[in-house]
């Protein structure tokens, strides 16, 4: 009985909207041919039957707004509604834009999105007609350790990473020369610093082979390792598990450490990439504008 009183009250409410969907056909019809009649008068505008009419329309208009929100919410009736006809701002997707890069100096100090106050005499980057500055160094070292966090600092208006560090015309990437590629590709693919690292420690390994041996051989044959036989036997001869289990410690262990090593290593490559852009960027707004362009044409000549 009450699933038939629901389906009933739903046809009722939708053959009422589409009454009052006519209704405000025949108030624009109205209003129309009454603007058409009384188009050389010039109080048209001003007569209370326009007036009421236009009223009439407005309050029909919400009444289906509100009637359509209604049935799509709680009817699953699919109609149109203000959340269906309406464009979020997060659906919305980045624009790329270009940027403008100037240096932060005691006489112009500039402000920054990450550290509030840019340093001194230090190159800060924005969005092209925008005073949204942050430091080229904070902003290239933040996009490396948490690229996730670099958009949301201007809203997720912009396509930074894309625009700034990609292969687009307005990439920074493009000034850094041969060093500077380098440089990037390695920290943009993890695995050619991870096989430069393990590379690294099996040559330093097998060039120091022989003092390797000799410490090994010492160790084996000498009197503190043989006065604990009882302790480190009962390892070698127990069962396979245990064996195991000490096995999984010991490569946990060195993957930690190896892991520690290469994160560190990284950092410092990050450091080294954010002293390159910091000096082959060119500078596009403020009075050090040619200062900074004879700057790079001396270290090109350096080059």
């Amino acid at each position: 009985m009450s699933y038939s009183i629901n389906i009933l009250s739903t046809t009722l409410i939708y053959m009422y909207i589409l009454y009052i969907s006519s209704i405000n056909i025949i108030c624009i019809h109205c209003s129309t041919s009454s603007s058409a009649s009384t188009s050389t008068s010039t109080s048209t505008s001003t007569s209370p039957q326009y007036k009421w009419q236009l009223e009439q329309y407005q309050l029909h208009t919400l009444r289906s707004t509100i009637l359509s929100e209604y049935l799509t919410v709680r009817r699953k009736i699919p109609l149109h509604s203000l959340t269906s006809v309406t464009t979020s701002e997060k659906n919305i997707p980045p624009k790329e834009v270009d940027w403008d890069c100037a240096y932060s100096t005691p006489s112009s100090p500039k402000s920054c999105l990450y550290s509030f106050d840019a340093e001194e005499n230090v190159k800060v980057i924005a969005p092209r007609d925008t005073t949204q500055w942050i430091t080229l160094t904070s902003l290239n070292r933040l996009r490396r350790i948490d690229p996730t966090k670099v958009e949301p600092m201007w809203h997720s208006q912009y396509s930074i990473l894309n625009s700034w560090f990609g292969l687009g015309s307005f990439s920074l990437l493009q000034h850094v020369g041969f060093i500077g590629f380098v440089v990037t590709n390695v920290l943009d693919y993890p695995v050619i610093l991870n096989c430069i690292v393990l590379g690294a420690i099996v040559t330093l390994i097998g060039l120091t082979l022989p003092i390797w041996e000799y410490a090994l051989n010492r160790i084996c044959c000498s009197y503190p390792l043989w006065s604990v036989h009882k302790t480190w036997g009962m390892i070698i001869h127990a069962a396979f598990p245990f064996k195991l289990l000490i096995g999984q410690m010991v490569w946990k262990f060195l993957a930690m450490q190896l892991a520690g090593l290469v994160q560190f290593i990284r950092s410092e490559i990050i450091e080294i990439e954010c002293g390159i852009l910091e000096k082959v960027v060119p500078v596009t707004v403020g009075a050090d504008l040619h200062d900074d362009e004879d700057d790079d044409y001396d270290m090109n000549d350096d080059y």
